[in-house]
């Protein structure tokens, strides 16, 4: 054989094939090779002989024999294509008592699992390698009786396991996730040995089952209960209870996800499971019963599974069984039905996916070579036998030709051979009876004119792999030259053929894509996204994808319209627990309402700006002014007797601001009377002042404000100071543990010790007398009027939040914690029950619920006038605003004692200035605000700029400069042009983590050689702000990867993208390979010159 091509069943097609035969493994991950005789006639047949000898030695149960199964007679041997192809029984297994062949031994069958114990039968039929014909093992033949034992078993233990606390559940599903990552390769090694997958898709569905395992467990609660009405007398809930024990019959052809997923969630929503495989690849899911086994109490999960042949078939019996009260099937339209006639005798329950004829649809502006390649994924994934694959392929006709080679083209490369060799793509059909409807339809197809475009038939295996000669291996079919009426359009090929049909526009494409009786899935692509949105919205089916195919969304739900089933279900929340429990209404009278006797009002320290002060302070100011033209020393002077005048005017002030720490202290403070509006005359914006009035404020607490981002682009955003956002404001809230959006993985809710302990907010809206008010519910007060058994609950049993408007959950947290302040009461984390759904332990649920009710009886309010601003104690209260908060101009800024980044933003307060300390600064803030004098918006940054800008004395600014910029790189955007030019600070500012500083450096700098070196050798980001002819120039890059690899990703594309260059650059530091792109990484001379630094001793 010469070439990559080769002829198939006399129909000539060139197929790039690799396929090197591996040896399989044992479950104990031991590789193992069948004992049999191996012939010696001839060099050629003891070379087939051995390699097909290499086969999985599957071992059930604790005691074993440890000698390996020899190949069955069923075997194929080395007679003609055709004798091998259709010798056997056409449903892909031959039935055999174990008495008949002496070669097996009796402890290597596999067993069933009912009511908690393995039970062998006294019949087995043998599974073979659909790649290699070899025997994989024995499975066991269940009976009628025996399936009657296992339902009954189930029947038994369905109260207890559906009365179990869900956390009990939970634990027990997660342990069953944990137990199959850890038997992972084992099991998908046995999997892709009986169904001939490629292990890479077998290894895919053990990681679904795992996850679906997990997810399950810790997301489906059938204790949760929804309040859909409530009055003074009752209270209507809504909540779901187990079905009872649910029938799980899987298919073939992927037999993990399609049987374990749908046992996952009906174990989770508390019923009992009798699982039946297809016996067709049943040994791997009979391997996974055998290790849950311990797991669960006796009867909750059972496994059965016997062959077609029977009188009544297993399934049969399972469907008609009277204790059985739902059946999840998977399979086809045809046999669908039957299950759906047997459950309509005594009303079971249903839930059917069932077969797909799902089309594609190809726009005209599409990319084709790209579509060609994610559509040969979407139809020919598992060979094409997958319920969801593409099956009809609609290309518009301008582009049908050069599509249909492309597509043509993808397919020849296709890699095909046993799934446990490296890279290979697609594996056999998954038996003779698929073989030969596959086989079928072409063959229609071709007699009624129909052209095959590539593939068209079957081989005996790939070439170089003698071992895979079953006959089962089937070419990527492409069929053009065919229309509706044929049977390959209009009938679920399940196979890897796909016929492609041209149309003129849109509306004909839909038109003949919803032709079709069935209804799962579809797909429109196209580079115009908003018609493909729009089109995708016309298509008649469960699942419609844009610009991709048979993707599988976590959480979404998956089923079919038409012929293609009934129910949804995967999405592990209300499609689940519709589809797995009975729904319950239950009207429930509530007791007599204890009034909670009224306590003292909020304790709220209130302060009234007097005129007279701020008088005083204006004249200080002008003082101030004048000292700014001479010296610094002059001007410090004036700071301090401003400073240590002003808390006295007003005399409460101060006390008031400093109370609020303090344990006893309030939970708010509201000043009144903040001149908000500057001064006429001068320039200015609410903005600032309030900017200055806040984190002035919040400076005397001693506290480091908070930003919400890195460089403001334009007030409230990114900056310091931020308007409030309404959506924020509605329901009750502790600011900054849930908001802005906090999405690390796996979380939504801030830790504690990030959360902010000080937030304050003022009411700037100067043009209208209308006020807002606030609600505000002190922690004291809440604990002393909830109950303690209802915060001791709270205390011990975390809660998730189901956020209804984002549709996500958060993960569990403590909603009662003690603070770690002597003195604090405890923290109470309530959120608004309009957009926060509590999920956990019924009792928690109940419990949060009457303390909310609480919180509600209790909350005091307060109204805001233009001018005033009130600074909470984030850790002893909740606050929500009315809904005036929508018109209202009101700035919020957020602070902390602690020296904690959060939110990626930086303290404001992280400067040590000897002459200059932090307070004066943050207090002199303040008095600019109160004089109604305009300054940049970054507060206490724009003093060390006007002082660099108007003292005599540089040295003295730069230094005090220079301290804040090894603080925070984005405070070189507010300086001096002196600052901007002084080496020292510039390399400072980069050297803080913030490259992007080397922007506001002076040009002469970003010209010079040595400072770019110099920068781009701290980080490789600042090379972007270097003169351009800089970054041309290859001897100071090649110099600066000699320094810093990673700076070479930031270069420009002219020297990154040139081999010679990328060659010089791995010379000088071989870590820059890891910089290089994509294309040029893989070459061989790149990587060699990458090796050729020579290392000093």
């Amino acid at each position: 054989m010469k070439g990559p091509g080769f002829q198939v069943l006399g129909h000539g097609c060139p197929c790039a094939v690799l396929c090197v035969e591996l040896p399989l493994f044992r479950l104990t991950g031991r590789p193992s090779r069948i004992g049999a005789d191996v012939p010696t006639a001839g060099r050629k047949d003891a070379a087939l002989a051995g390699a097909s000898l290499l086969t999985a030695t599957v071992m059930f149960g604790a005691a074993r024999s440890s000698r390996p199964l020899r190949r069955g007679r069923g075997a194929p041997d080395s007679g003609s294509l055709r004798t091998r192809l259709f010798a056997q029984d056409e449903s892909g297994w031959d039935a055999a008592e174990v008495a008949e062949d002496e070669s097996m031994a009796p402890l290597d069958r596999a067993p069933l699992l009912i009511d908690g114990k393995l039970a062998l039968t006294k019949t087995t039929f043998k599974v073979t390698s659909p790649a290699t014909g070899n025997l994989v093992g024995l499975a066991p033949n269940v009976s009628k009786v025996q399936i009657d034992i296992a339902v009954r078993a189930a029947h038994r233990a369905a109260e207890a396991w559906g009365a179990m606390p869900h956390s009990k559940r939970r634990d027990i599903l997660v342990a069953c996730a944990g137990l199959l990552r850890e038997k992972l390769e084992p099991l998908a090694t046995l999997q892709t040995n009986e169904s001939g997958r490629p292990i890479a898709e077998t290894r895919i569905e053990l990681m679904v089952a795992a996850a679906s395992f997990e997810n399950a467990g810790r997301l489906l609660n059938i204790e949760r209960e929804d309040c859909i009405a409530e009055d003074e007398d009752k209270r209507v809930v809504v909540r779901g209870e187990p079905v009872g024990v649910v029938a799980v019959i899987a298919p073939w052809n992927a037999p993990i996800v399609l049987g374990w997923k749908p046992t996952a969630i009906a174990l989770a929503c508390g019923n009992t499971v009798v699982l039946k495989p297809a016996p067709q690849t049943p040994l791997t899911t009979l391997r996974i019963g055998e290790l849950l086994r311990p797991l669960f109490p006796p009867g909750v999960l059972n496994v059965v599974v016997g062959t077609d042949d029977t009188s009544p078939r297993p399934g049969e019996v399972l469907t008609g069984h009277p204790l059985v009260r739902k059946v999840v099937f998977t399979g086809s339209t045809a046999n669908g039905s039957k299950v759906m006639e047997a459950c309509s005798k005594d009303f079971k329950r249903m839930l059917l996916e069932l077969g797909g004829n799902d089309a594609a649809i190809i726009r005209h502006d599409c990319d084709i070579q790209s579509t060609a390649d994610a559509l040969f994924k979407g139809t020919f994934f598992n060979n094409g036998q997958t319920c969801c694959a593409a099956k009809r392929i609609y290309v518009h006709e301008s582009i049908f030709d050069s599509f249909a080679e492309a597509f043509a083209s993808r397919c020849r490369r296709a890699v095909l051979g046993n799934g446990l060799t490296a890279g290979v793509e697609l594996g056999p059909l998954a038996n003779n009876v698929q073989l030969k409807h596959v086989t079928e339809l072409v063959e229609d197809a071709r007699k009624n004119g129909a052209r095959i475009l590539c593939g068209g038939g079957a081989t005996a295996g790939p070439p170089g792999d003698e071992s895979s000669n079953t006959g089962l291996f089937y070419l990527p079919t492409i069929v053009v030259g065919i229309i509706e009426g044929t049977r390959l359009v209009d009938e679920e090929q399940f196979g890897p053929v796909v016929p492609l049909m041209p149309f003129k526009d849109d509306a004909e494409a839909i038109r003949r894509a919803n032709a079709t009786t069935f209804g799962l899935g579809a797909s429109i692509w196209s580079s115009d996204i908003e018609t493909a949105n729009m089109l995708a919205r016309q298509l008649k089916a469960g699942t419609v994808w844009v610009n991709r195919h048979c993707e599988f969304i976590r959480n979404a739900p998956f089923g079919g319209v038409k012929s293609s089933g009934i129910g949804r279900s995967g999405d592990l929340g209300k499609n689940d627990m519709a589809e797995y429990t009975e729904v319950k209404t239950l009207v429930l009278a509530k007791a007599r309402k204890v009034v909670v006797a009224p306590l003292p009002a909020v304790p709220v320290a209130r302060v009234l700006i007097e005129d007279k002060a701020q008088a005083i302070l204006r004249q200080l100011l002008l003082k101030i002014r004048v000292q700014l033209r001479k010296d610094a020393d002059a001007f410090e002077a004036a700071t301090r007797e401003a400073v240590r005048t002003f808390p006295f005017q007003p005399m409460n002030f101060r006390a008031a601001i400093e109370s609020l720490a303090k344990p006893d202290g309030p939970p708010c403070v509201l000043v009144s009377g903040l001149p908000v509006k500057p001064p006429s005359g001068q320039d200015g914006a609410a903005y600032s002042v309030s900017e200055a009035l806040l984190i002035g404020t919040l400076g005397l607490l001693g506290a480091r404000a908070f930003a919400y981002g890195s460089g403001p682009s334009r007030p409230g955003e990114g900056a310091l100071v931020r308007e409030l956002d309404p959506i924020e404001a509605v329901g009750m809230h502790r600011p900054g543990r849930c908001w802005p959006p906090f999405e690390a993985p796996r979380r939504y809710f801030r830790p504690e010790e990030q959360v902010a302990e000080f937030v304050a907010s003022i009411c700037a809206r100067s043009d209208s007398e209308k006020s807002v008010s606030v609600t505000i519910v002190d922690f004291t007060r809440l604990c002393d009027a909830a109950s303690v058994e209802d915060l001791d609950c709270l205390r011990q049993s975390p809660l998730a939040f189901f956020d209804k408007e984002s549709g996500r959950r958060s993960e569990r947290v403590t909603v009662v914690c003690d603070s770690q302040v002597v003195g604090m009461p405890p923290i109470v984390d309530l959120r608004s029950l309009d957009r926060f759904e509590p999920e956990g332990d019924a009792a928690a649920v109940a419990a949060y619920n009457r303390v909310c009710e609480v919180a509600g009886g209790i909350c005091e309010s307060l109204e805001l006038n233009s001018g005033d601003m009130v600074i909470f104690n984030n850790k002893r209260c909740l606050h929500s605003w009315s809904d005036g908060v929508r018109t209202a101009c009101l700035y919020t800024a957020y602070a902390s004692r602690a020296a904690v980044s959060w939110c990626g933003a930086s303290a404001l307060c992280g400067i040590t200035v000897t002459e200059l300390d932090v307070p004066v600064m943050a207090k002199l803030c303040l008095l600019f605000a109160a004089l109604g004098v305009t300054y940049p918006v970054d507060g206490p940054r724009a003093i060390l700029t006007v002082q660099a800008e108007r003292v005599d004395s540089i040295s003295k600014a730069t230094a005090i400069f220079q301290c804040e910029v090894r603080s925070c790189g984005h405070a070189l955007a507010h300086a001096a042009p002196e600052l901007c030019s002084n080496r020292e600070i510039v390399l400072a500012a980069v050297n803080s983590s913030c490259p992007e500083a080397f922007w506001s450096a002076s040009e002469e700098l970003r010209r010079d050689r040595d400072m770019v070196l110099e920068v781009a050798s701290l980080d490789g980001l600042a090379l972007r702000a270097a003169a351009p002819e800089l970054r041309k120039d290859r001897a100071l890059m090649l110099s600066v990867v000699a320094r810093n690899p990673t700076a070479l990703r930031h270069m420009i594309d002219e020297l990154r993208l040139d081999r010679t260059f990328l060659l010089e650059a791995v010379r000088q530091n071989p870590i820059a390979l890891l910089q290089v792109p994509d294309p040029f990484r893989r070459e061989a001379a790149i990587i060699r010159a990458s090796l050729e630094v020579k290392v000093p001793k």
